[in-house]
């Protein structure tokens, strides 16, 4: 009783609930409860107080107090309208329940929330709109509408040219609207930014994941292509185009025929195999040096070239109209180009040559001792590459198709996917992925097909026993025989594709 005088509502509640009968102890501990509960209204706690004075059912005036806490409820909910605060008056009209209109109250602030919520979609404050749509949860379609918000998000990003952001953006949309094909598009606006940079490499990867997104198939082949131009690999030897268009070497030169081409300027392609070497300047002129015992060197006269080949003993060139021409050693035919018309690309195998149309299929001369010359079949090839005694041609869907000798394994592609560029070795074959990893098949006595933990590989070049990869950053990475040095590549800097090797050629 002294804790009831006292106001101790909840310790005197708890003394006469151990008392059980005793005189009146239950209807103290009533009287306890009924003032906690008063307690709770005195404070405005109405929500508290109601769920006090319920419990105590028909003692004294409880049932009339629990109808003064909600008319108080109400009222206040009834002012959180007025304010406008509309997601705090639909929990306190909650908690009412069945009480007067309660529920016609929550549609009514959910009606207002909504039309708060498309206004500012309107007025493009999309974080607050999507709040609002989120507090709505599945009322009407708020779901959709917070989807809606994104994308609309997303598309001032892209209209903005935030690429990155946009693409993230539309990418968590999901199958939203068309929301896939602005990925796409957010990419391919990416890449194109990255060629007006000049960050040709990355823009070569962007383009490799758009697949056949417009015109990104197309644009991503003649970024690899011309990438793959910056290295080639010699019998003895590596070499590289710097920025500036001079010329790397590393390895031996001079005792096997390979002079020194160091001197070469303006360049914008390089090619090399056993022991002479072939240089495209941004002229379309074509210097050469090295071996010239069949004359594979003899190229001073060409003119307007477009792309070049050097094979085993001789040197072949793609002139600007789509024709070849060719010089060196004609012992197996690998030199009768000249009725060549439409041709794309060129590669000069050991003793024959191939050549890619821009239909997409392929002819070739010379040895056909292993049936390396037998491409009459194919067709959709974008790319092709000629090793000692075999070719290999790339497909528009990323997939490899090969033939000729096969004793160590070199043609072993079939099962390829996902490949933007083919480098056929003497004996070894490499193929580069579009995620900037490698793959290889053939004779690995040197190591020479160890490039599975390759990274960042934007090009490739397989030579006689070594094979080399240029990284996006312009350094190059180098595996297989280094009896002459020729992987000593590490502190290659700046083999990086120029504006006029980029633009060469259009």
């Amino acid at each position: 009783m002294d804790l009831l005088s006292n106001k101790k509502y909840s310790e005197a509640s708890q003394a006469f609930s151990m008392l059980g009968d005793f005189k009146d102890s239950k209807t103290k501990i009533s009287e306890c409860e009924y003032d906690i509960a008063m307690d709770l209204l005195s404070n405005k706690k109405y929500s508290e107080a109601s769920q006090a004075f319920s419990k105590l059912g028909n003692f004294q005036d409880s049932k009339a107090k629990v109808t003064e806490c909600k008319n108080n409820m109400y009222q206040n909910a009834e002012n959180l309208i007025s304010k406008m605060q509309y997601s705090e008056a639909i929990q306190a009209f909650s908690e009412l329940g069945d009480y007067k209109d309660s529920k016609s109250k929550i549609l009514e602030c959910k009606n207002n929330m909504y039309q708060d919520a498309k206004d500012f979609l309107a007025i493009k404050l999309y974080f607050k709109a999507i709040q609002a749509f989120t507090k709505l949860g599945d009322y009407k379609d708020s779901k959709s509408k917070i989807l809606e918000c994104n994308y609309e998000k997303a598309m001032d990003l892209l209209t903005s040219k935030r690429y990155s952001e946009a693409s993230q953006a539309f990418s968590e949309l999901g199958a939203f609207k068309d929301s896939i094909t602005k990925t796409s598009e957010c990419k391919y606006g990416l890449a194109d930014e990255l060629l007006n940079n000049e960050q040709y490499s990355e823009a070569a990867r962007v383009f490799s994941d758009l697949a056949n997104f417009r015109d990104s198939a197309e644009k991503s082949h003649t970024l690899v292509q011309k990438l793959s131009s910056l290295i080639s690999t010699y019998l003895y030897g590596t070499v590289g185009i710097r920025l500036d268009g001079t010329l790397v070497v590393i390895g031996e030169d001079g005792k096997h025929g390979m002079y020194d081409v160091s001197l070469w300027q303006d360049l914008v392609a390089i090619s090399a195999w056993r022991l002479h070497a072939v240089g495209l300047k941004k002229d379309g002129t074509v210097v050469a040096a090295g071996n010239n015992l069949f004359g594979q060197c003899v190229v001073y006269s060409w003119k307007d070239i477009v792309a070049i080949s050097a094979g085993a003993h001789h040197s072949v060139g793609l002139k600007k109209g789509g024709t070849v021409v060719v010089t060196g050693d004609n012992s197996y035919g690998q030199c009768d180009v000249s009725s060549w018309k439409d041709i794309v690309a060129i590669s000069a195998g050991e003793c024959h040559t191939v050549g890619l149309k821009k239909d997409g299929t392929v002819v070739a001369v010379g040895d056909n001792t292993y049936g390396q010359c037998d491409v009459s079949s194919w067709k959709d090839i974008i790319a092709i590459s000629t090793g000692e005694y075999n070719t290999i041609g790339l497909k528009k869907d990323g997939t490899v198709v090969a033939v000729g000798i096969n004793t160590y394994g070199q043609c072993d592609v079939s099962s390829w996917k996902d490949i933007v560029a083919i480098s056929a070795g003497a004996i070894q074959t490499v193929g580069l992925k579009k995620d900037g990893t490698a793959v290889a098949v053939g004779d690995n006595t040197y190591g020479q097909c160890n490039v599975s933990s390759w990274k960042d590989i934007v090009a490739i070049s397989a030579g006689a026993i070594q094979t080399v990869g240029l990284k996006k950053d312009g350094t190059v990475v180098a595996i297989g025989d280094n009896t002459y040095g020729q992987c000593n590549v590490s502190g290659w800097r700046d083999i990086i594709l120029s504006e006029d090797m980029y633009n060469f050629g259009k």
